[in-house]
């Protein structure tokens, strides 16, 4: 059998489309959500909330407080301290995170929250990359 042109064409055109399908396969389930324009009474509730959470809740070996969605109530809580409807807790927690008045950090089957700051996340932040670098130069034989 002879190939032509034709017959690569549409060959390169199957892969394309396989490929395609993999890439909306391979993309994260989840996806943050934020709140839409919170106000700042939203904004200084959540935090109220989580803070007290956080040094209610947490222990004093921990900096913050894990807490997995399905077990732990947290975000139930907060819906229904505040009466606000299923998955609010989520976007609120983002939000403060995103604006940098908590952390935020994923652990194996949830989330930890802690309380923020600025000079100890600058100061991880640079001990963190350097060290990811030295560790790249050496596994490539280059330090």
């Amino acid at each position: 059998m002879e190939i032509t042109a034709e017959m690569l064409t549409q060959g390169a055109k199957k892969k394309e489309a396989v490929k395609s399908d993999k890439k909306a396969e391979d993309k994260p389930k989840y996806v943050a959500e934020y709140l839409d324009n919170p106000t700042e009474d939203e904004i200084a509730k959540g935090l109220a909330l989580a803070l007290n959470g956080i040094e209610s809740l947490g222990t004093g070996k921990y900096k913050g407080i894990s807490f997995f969605p399905h077990t732990t109530g947290w975000n139930a809580g907060i819906e229904k301290y505040l009466g606000k409807e299923k998955g609010y807790a989520v976007k609120l927690t983002n939000t403060l995170a995103k604006l940098k008045l908590i952390g935020l950090k994923p652990v194996k089957g949830g989330v930890c929250i802690f309380k923020y700051d600025p000079e100890k996340a600058k100061e991880y932040q640079a001990k963190n990359s350097a060290k990811k670098a030295d560790d790249a130069l050496k596994a490539m034989g280059l330090v």
